[in-house]
């Protein structure tokens, strides 16, 4: 997100007038994704209640998200309004250490779910992962289970013919170069730690855009 000049700030505890926001706010940018085609006032409008919530978020509140989806709007737009709200939304509970798991938004947010589920499904190039998928030299057995800071999964390490525990950053935070770092860094710990008590680290490394290490799966 960014901010191309200084201008007095709109009320960041109210949600969006429908009437739109003034003239003159920047064009948000979406990382990684094409542009979006929807009316270039939607855009801006969506630009300035993505700040307006992220300013929310910053101050340690919690909003809901659907609060901030102005009524009178189509609902493509306001599918692309919650999407985008939501990528903030997980970031900053990832950040804290709070639920952001896709069954969290899915219980607050039912009609919402499968926005919920492409933005925090793991996936890779070639789409969701999930039993049967294949993530470099892995294939996918099921889920194990979702925290703040990655997906676990048993799969299979295809030619070694070996069970791991395979954990993966979920597709919100592919952008979020504090979490990969984050990722990244938990990898390295746990590889420097030798311990018959302590899982030992198989592999670590990105396929088709994903992050992932591999563990040994204890039973």
């Amino acid at each position: 997100m960014f901010r191309s000049d200084v201008r007095k700030r709109p009320d960041p505890t109210q949600p969006p007038a429908d009437a739109g926001p003034p003239e003159g706010y920047p064009r948000r940018r979406f990382p990684g994704e094409r542009l979006i085609d929807l009316d270039f006032d939607i855009l801006q409008a969506i630009d300035d209640t993505c700040e307006r919530f992220e300013d929310l978020l910053q101050s340690g509140q919690q909003p809901s998200i659907v609060d901030w989806l102005p009524g009178d709007w189509e609902p493509e737009s306001r599918r692309v309004l919650f999407k985008h709200l939501l990528e903030l939304d997980a970031d900053y509970r990832r950040r804290s250490g709070s639920d952001c798991s896709a069954d969290h938004y899915r219980s607050r947010y039912p009609d919402y779910s499968g926005v919920i589920d492409q933005v925090l499904a793991p996936t890779s190039a070639s789409g969701p992962l999930g039993p049967g998928s294949k993530l470099g030299p892995f294939e996918i057995v099921r889920e194990l289970g979702r925290g703040g800071m990655g997906i676990v999964f048993e799969a299979r390490q295809t030619g070694l013919e070996r069970r791991v525990a395979l954990k993966v950053l979920p597709k919100a935070a592919v952008f979020d170069e504090s979490t990969i770092r984050r990722f990244e860094n938990e990898a390295k710990a746990v590889a420097s730690l030798h311990h018959s008590n302590i899982v030992p680290l198989f592999e670590a490394g990105e396929s088709d855009g994903v992050r992932y290490y591999a563990m040994q799966l204890i039973e």
